[in-house]
């Protein structure tokens, strides 16, 4: 085995961060039941969602290799500097599709009809940004699906999906990838102008960008804020709070004049939210079980 291109692999992947993902399918996971989920299917909920980031972040990655080379901040990337080949990364695609679909069957069925439709939105969202600056969202709406496929995984029915805190989840999770990837794109503003591409930075420019995205994340924290009419314990309201406190502190590390602090809010701050978010669904969901 080439170890090398281990190593390269999980650099391509960017292993760490699945932790913005994973605090999202957990709670669709623990909503849908309103118990502790089994053991089992928090394993093979947690594979499948690492598959799948495998299969959108390489395929992010193939797809705009040709711009990454262009880009100073991207042309050190495995597949844009060819220390991984396009042919590997389309292979990489194929063994992670493969696992994908054998571990959502696994799951339940639902989850397995449903992976056939999911497959395609991880790869097309990385073409939006060559047609439309609202590319954020369709990265967003990436990210509202994995709490979808928590919910599903527990419930196998597609009927209640329709259920007031699996919407709100949903809505939450895109809202929240969106206000965050539209400061990420503040790093590429100019490349994106020379090469054309399509973003909230490169339409309106950085100043504007920034207000538009603590606006999305305004609207985040409202609905946040409507989980504790749903659990209503000293716990959610806590946790409500101390999200509202990271969103503020994550605008206020960027600001208009610190955008060189964009990667601190992204590894840091924005990690934490989605673990706080989880934290108070979790503890609520005791606390109720406890209740009753």
């Amino acid at each position: 085995m080439d170890w090398t291109k281990v190593k390269y692999f999980f650099k391509l992947i960017r292993v760490e961060h699945t932790l913005f993902m994973l605090p999202f399918v957990y709670i669709g996971a623990f909503l849908a039941a309103n118990t502790i989920p089994n053991t089992r299917l928090l394993i093979l909920i947690t594979l499948a969602l690492f598959s799948g980031r495998v299969i959108a972040m390489t395929g992010n990655r193939v797809l705009d290799a040709e711009f990454d080379k262009k880009n100073a901040r991207t042309m050190h990337w495995p597949i844009a500097s060819g220390k991984i080949t396009k042919k590997e990364g389309y292979g990489i695609i194929l063994i992670f599709t493969l696992l994908f679909f054998f571990i959502v069957y696994l799951i339940n069925f639902t989850a397995f009809i449903l992976s056939f439709v999911t497959i395609p939105v991880f790869l097309i969202y990385s073409l939006l940004k060559r047609y439309t600056w609202l590319s954020h969202v369709g990265l967003g709406i990436v990210e509202g699906i994995v709490p979808v496929g928590g919910w599903i995984a527990v419930t196998g029915n597609v009927y209640t999906l329709l259920s007031l805190p699996i919407v709100l989840t949903f809505l939450i999770a895109v809202l929240w990838l969106t206000g965050f990837d539209i400061l990420y794109a503040i790093q590429d503003v100019s490349f994106d102008k020379k090469e054309n591409l399509k973003s909230i930075p490169a339409r309106f420019g950085v100043e504007k960008s920034i207000y538009i995205s603590f606006f999305v994340h305004f609207a985040m924290g409202i609905l946040i804020t409507y989980f504790y009419f749903i659990y209503t314990n000293y716990f959610m309201l806590i946790s409500i709070v101390l999200i509202w406190i990271l969103i503020l502190t994550e605008h206020l590390i960027v600001g208009k004049t610190h955008l060189e602090r964009i990667n601190i809010a992204f590894f840091h701050v924005n990690v934490a939210i989605g673990f706080v978010f989880l934290i108070s669904v979790v503890g609520s969901v005791i606390i109720n079980i406890h209740i009753l």
